[in-house]
């Protein structure tokens, strides 16, 4: 065990208020202050050197930064700042801490296991793929995939992709899953599921039941919705028989690409910020780096390296609806963390529930789907264009809500049970879906889970965006994009960084909790919506 016997006494009977602060790396006992800038110095140069693999491909070696604040690796530092948790009186007080700590114990966790997650991603990043005579970065495989017209060069292409991710990419993960474990134990939790719901406060029985009610409430509206985009896509092929490689066929826009032109990206971003109010382009802390580089991760993200004066968002476009969704959802966060409060403890500007940024980054991106937006901004004219766009966008979303909805739910099994992944995998999958799968098709999505459970963070804020989305019409209409009132509301919600928690937050606008059920309600109206006439 990583803490001695005497200190878990201590913990389980809360006698914890007369440990001393332990001996910073200058010879002196830290302060509280002292340490949050050494928390945010390690993080802001782990994200410096994460931010150039993606960036760049680079072969980027973190072991001179974990070296440099290796004593942050301490448990006493955690049980430290779990006593000045349990003197404090003021909630906020305790919520900082308890930030902190959860900031400390993921150092105790992710320390030992940085050189086995730093292969996986360096493997990953540097590999090229060889198909046909053509050497594809591994990186773009997904998106080749997507973008090829011919069947049977997709499957040509998914093959080589299946064959890399079981030889060399999920032995990895594997290896990363059982560490994971046996370090989490370590720790003294029971294993990595234990651990992420007690350092994180979430509640898993919650969240499970949120999943199987969604999950059984739109299997209906999906089957419906899968079936009819299947036949508009693949005419001569069954439903059972559309394969892996050909699903993301169904979610490409390419009908309606033509009014999502490379050149109007920009200027429709800075259309709709300035219509809440927002000089964008005189904020001076977003850094946005849209260059299509080979070696570049395709994977959009957004890199809060220090909150709220240096942030950064990773979009590689390559044309269409795509790039104008993901602009949007990135920017969310960024404006997001552009706009919090500079006086704000570290903790509060970064270390809280990641929930709250993925709400406004979803708030955003789905402005896409407001009938208004898209006639008044994007400049499509035609109605039913724009019911068959509504449409082919609420079945993206619906898919997407169910992969998560399944995605967690594996997760707990993986992390949580000592069971074959592949059979787990299988009998979720075949128990959720709608596709049918051959055997080889199952192996390729074993592993890739969100490893730090982030799949809770979408999760959460799809049920949050729900509620603040109708808030934005309820006090400021439709077009609530079009007025700088409700950028002034925005700016108020995002200036808080993480102080407030997603139940604080729904709280604020008026809800009495977070629930699924106006999210279903939503997609129902939508789907009655969108439904062809006849």
């Amino acid at each position: 065990m990583r803490r001695n016997s005497l200190v878990l006494l201590l913990l389980a009977f809360g006698t914890l208020a007369a440990i001393p602060a332990p001996v910073g790396p200058d010879g002196t006992p830290l302060t509280v202050e002292a340490l949050r800038g050494e928390l945010e110095d390690f993080g802001f140069e782990l994200a410096e050197a994460y931010y150039a693999l993606d960036a760049y491909g680079e072969e980027v070696d973190t072991e001179p930064i974990y070296e440099k604040y290796a004593y942050l690796d301490d448990p006493a530092l955690v049980d430290w700042l779990r006593s000045l948790e349990n003197d404090a009186t003021d909630p906020l007080e305790r919520r900082s801490y308890a930030y902190l700590v959860k900031n400390l114990e993921d150092n105790l966790l992710w320390f030992p296991l940085e050189e086995l997650y730093y292969d996986y991603l360096t493997t990953e990043a540097s590999a090229v793929i060889e198909v046909g005579g053509e050497d594809i970065p591994y990186r773009q495989m997904d998106d080749v995939i997507f973008r090829e017209d011919d069947r049977d060069r997709r499957r040509e292409l998914w093959t080589a992709e299946r064959t890399f991710i079981v030889d060399e990419i999920n032995p990895r993960l594997a290896v990363v899953v059982e560490a994971t474990r046996r370090e989490c134990r370590e720790l003294g939790f029971d294993d990595f599921v234990d651990y992420y719901a007690k350092i994180n406060e979430r509640d898993f029985a919650k969240l499970t039941g949120d999943c199987l009610y969604i999950l059984g409430t739109t299997r209906g509206l999906f089957e419906g919705l899968a079936r009819e985009r299947a036949e508009e896509v693949f005419p001569d092929l069954a439903l059972q028989d559309v394969r892996s490689y050909d699903r993301g066929q169904l979610w490409r826009t390419d009908e309606f690409d033509k009014n999502f032109p490379a050149e109007g990206l920009i200027p429709l971003w800075l259309e709709f910020t300035a219509g809440l109010g927002i000089d964008f382009q005189s904020l001076g802390n977003i850094l946005l780096d849209s260059e299509d580089r080979p070696e570049k991760q395709p994977r959009a993200a957004c890199w809060p390296m220090r909150v709220p004066e240096d942030v950064r968002v990773l979009v590689k476009p390559s044309g269409g609806f795509t790039d104008y969704e993901t602009l949007f959802h990135e920017m969310g966060h960024a404006l997001h963390f552009a706009f919090t409060d500079p006086g704000l403890p570290y903790e509060l500007k970064l270390l809280g529930d990641d929930a709250v940024t993925e709400t406004y980054a979803f708030a955003f991106e789905n402005v896409f789907e407001n009938p208004a937006f898209l006639k008044e901004a994007v400049g499509m004219t035609d109605d039913e264009e724009i019911r068959r766009f509504r449409r082919e966008q609420l079945f993206t979303e619906i898919s997407g809500l169910r992969s998560y909805c399944v995605s967690f739910l594996y997760e707990l099994t993986l992390h949580g049970v000592e069971a074959d992944p592949l059979e787990s995998y299988r009998a979720l999958v075949d128990w959720a879906g709608v596709w049918t799968r051959t055997d080889e098709e199952y192996d390729t999505g074993v592993y890739y889970t969100n490893e730090d459970f982030y799949t809770t963070s979408y999760l959460n804020a799809w049920l949050l965006e729900t509620l603040v989305r109708e808030t934005l019409t309820d006090k400021f209409g439709d077009e609530w994009w079009r007025d700088p009132v409700a950028g002034d509301f925005l700016e108020g919600l995002w200036s808080q960084g993480y102080k407030a928690t997603p139940g604080e937050i729904a709280a604020e606008l008026g809800y009495a909790e977070i629930s699924p059920v106006p999210l279903v309600e939503r997609l129902i109206r939508q789907e009655e919506e969108t439904r062809p006439g006849d």
